[in-house]
């Protein structure tokens, strides 16, 4: 008996696909064949641009581009980089011992005073004759100073001061004063013998010398002072030291009572004359203070940073008064591994301890104005062992505390500004956008997989139910009995 093969082949199913679905009648008659649609093709919609991934895409580059911002924001700040600086850190005087770094410090200057005639007036003999005095007068006081230790220039300071206001000496100091003015004589009579191969200018100096200068200083020594002496010489004398005494500060040194003791009370006599205003005040940095001390020496500096030391010295004794110096340590409020170091008179309560307290450790934010002398030299202490660090030395007359902007107990609340208001709202709106679109897709593809869902178990279901479509089993059986049995014959020749 034959077997019959029968090969199906399976096409894909296509949407547009029509069943087709035979007549059943005796005669099985294509013809009569009837064609259902199951479904209607239609066509679909064409994706938004913002659909799929590329939505995602467009809305992590958002994301992406509000976090670029704020790290640009966060950047430009100089303090967001003090951890890689470690500029949070300030380098203090290593003091074991628990005393001041020093005991009577001397180390201040004045700014260039107002010594020589304008450069307009006409030259004629004297000031001729002046100009050549000045030169010879600078050089004879500087070389002077160079030869006087620390109290002796405290004793010249005192003598000048008296000199040129024609005022006595502090109480008990003439004494003192005397083996100066012993000292200045001796000086005088070698520096005139060393500058007889210049007799022009030798000539002018010696008139101001006799005229004016030992007068003045002779009735002081006296004790009988005489406003009468006052002449534009001897009001010239004064700044006329300041200026060479300035010449003698070295930058980069610990703070000496030698050759700089002069122009230390020097420059305090210049802040009492001329009181520090904010006014005139400028602003620089510690690293602009000690990279160009000469250009920035005697200018009044705007000091804003929080006090970390406070040490108390005593003074030597001086013609303007002054009893002791607070030294504050103040750490700058820009980026900077060196502090500021402040010498003034009055120091705020806060930072003050019990009377006989030498130093105190503190954190008070202040602000003050004074006047840049020089860069010290001191040892650090952030366990760096005795690496040398250096500070801008200042003076002045006080030092005020100010409220600290990080305490909570501050009433005082401050509107945020127009660039932070602008960038909130920017990301709060992207914020907003991302999750609208967000929602919006979600909705979309449900709402689209819905219907055609329904559309398919609808059509097999009618596909079901209709007597006229079918079976697999009778599509088989049909294409078995159309083919026939092999002929009858070939099994007799078996």
């Amino acid at each position: 008996m034959g077997c019959c093969h029968v090969k199906i082949r399976l096409l894909p199913m296509n949407r547009n696909i029509k069943f087709t679905i035979p007549q059943r009648d005796d005669h099985h008659s294509e013809d009569a064949a009837e064609s259902v649609p199951l479904r209607e093709p239609t066509r679909r919609k064409p994706r938004s641009a913002l659909g799929g991934t590329a939505g995602v895409r467009l809305g992590l580059l958002c994301l992406l581009l509000v976090m670029v911002l704020m790290a640009m924001n966060h950047a430009s700040k100089p303090q967001s980089w003090n951890w890689l600086f470690q500029f949070d850190q300030v380098d203090l005087p290593n003091n074991t011992t628990g005393v001041p770094v020093d005991t009577p410090p001397p180390s201040q200057t004045t700014k260039t005073p107002e010594t020589a005639s304008g450069s307009s007036q006409p030259v004629t003999a004297a000031s001729r004759d002046r100009a050549l005095a000045e030169n010879l007068e600078r050089q004879f006081w500087r070389n002077l100073l160079k030869q006087l230790d620390g109290q002796q220039q405290v004793r010249l300071f005192n003598l000048i001061e008296a000199a040129t206001a024609q005022t006595d000496l502090p109480l008990g100091s003439t004494a003192a004063v005397r083996p100066v003015v012993n000292r200045i004589m001796v000086f005088h009579k070698k520096f005139v013998e060393q500058e007889s191969d210049h007799p022009e200018k030798l000539k002018a100096f010696q008139k101001v010398w006799s005229e004016s200068w030992l007068p003045a200083i002779e009735a002081v020594i006296a004790n009988r002072p005489n406003v009468d002496l006052i002449n534009d010489e001897v009001r010239q004398l004064k700044p006329l030291l300041n200026q060479t005494a300035e010449t003698l500060i070295q930058d980069k040194t610990p703070i000496e009572r030698g050759r700089e003791a002069y122009a230390w009370f020097a420059a305090w006599s210049q802040i009492f004359d001329q009181p520090l205003s904010q006014d005139n005040a400028v602003s620089a940095t510690v690293t602009q203070l000690i990279a160009q001390p000469d250009a920035w020496r005697g200018e009044n500096i705007r000091i804003n940073g929080t006090a970390m030391r406070v040490e108390r010295v005593e003074a030597s004794y001086n013609a303007i008064g002054i009893e002791n110096y607070y030294v504050v340590w103040i750490k700058p409020d820009h980026p900077s591994i060196y502090p500021f170091c402040v010498y003034t008179l009055v120091a705020p309560e806060s930072l003050m301890g019990e009377p006989d307290e030498t130093m105190r450790e503190v954190r008070q934010p202040v602000t003050t104005t004074a006047r840049f002398f020089k860069n010290r030299l001191f040892n650090a202490s952030q366990k760096k062992g005795n690496e040398a660090a250096f500070a801008p030395v200042l003076l002045t007359a006080m030092v005020e505390a100010v409220a600290d902007p990080n305490a909570s107990t501050s009433t005082k609340t401050s509107l945020p500004s127009a660039s932070t208001i602008i960038f909130s709202i920017t990301l709060i709106s992207v914020v907003a956008l991302l999750i609208a679109f967000y929602v919006y897709r979600t909705t979309l593809t449900t709402a689209r997989s819905l219907p055609r869902k329904n559309s398919l178990e609808k059509g097999f279901q009618i596909l079901q139910e209709d007597g006229r479509v079918e079976t697999t089993s009778e599509k088989l059986q049909r294409l078995s009995d159309e083919m026939g049995d092999p002929p009858s014959d070939s099994s007799d020749q078996a």
